[in-house]
């Protein structure tokens, strides 16, 4: 049997760092520590864009939206878009003839980050062809692609993914209601 003078010559004289099992215990809430800053530094610098502050004004704004779309189908409107670099071109195709129309616009919205997103107005180079040039390139993936007319009284809308296509082809009679 061991008495506790032989107990006492036997602890260890180290210091406490020098310890394995003290900075396991420091690690485990300087872990949480470390990802709890990380998360507010994430947060913080990057704000979610798909809150919307003024939602009631939002929802009346769906009912004008819906207005525009349906408009595009009474017109019968058809655009075919073509996408080379920066350049872009739409050719606009109606049942009823869009007379005096010589400009358009098309947004490139992302589907997450508003700062991403792009709007390019466009000019009548023909009969219903119109031409215009994006700032640069736009980055591979997948976009929701507006065009509508200046007085915005009608409103095209389909999904271009860039990284696999440079064509869309848009049909007011066939746009998700």
């Amino acid at each position: 049997m061991m008495d506790f003078s032989e107990v006492s010559t036997m602890s260890d004289n180290r210091p406490w760092y020098r310890h394995g099992w003290v900075w396991f215990v420091i690690a485990l809430p300087l872990t949480a520590v470390i990802a709890g800053l990380s998360t507010v530094y994430i947060a913080a610098s990057d704000p979610d864009s798909l809150v919307v502050d003024d939602y009631y004004k939002e929802g009346l704004a769906i009912n004008a939206v819906l207005d525009r779309e349906q408009q595009a189908r009474q017109l019968g409107l058809r655009a075919d878009l073509m996408l080379s670099g920066d350049r872009l071109r739409i050719t606009l195709r109606a049942a009823q003839p869009l007379d005096g129309l010589d400009r358009i616009e098309v947004r490139f919205v992302h589907p997450t980050r508003s700062r991403f997103d792009r709007a390019v107005t466009m000019e009548r180079i023909g009969p219903g062809v119109f031409e215009g040039r994006l700032e640069s390139d736009l980055p591979d993936t997948r976009w929701y692609v507006h065009i509508t007319d200046p007085g915005q009284s009608w409103r095209l809308q389909g999904r271009l993914d860039s990284a696999r296509a440079q064509r869309l082809h848009i049909d007011a009679a066939v746009m998700p209601h």
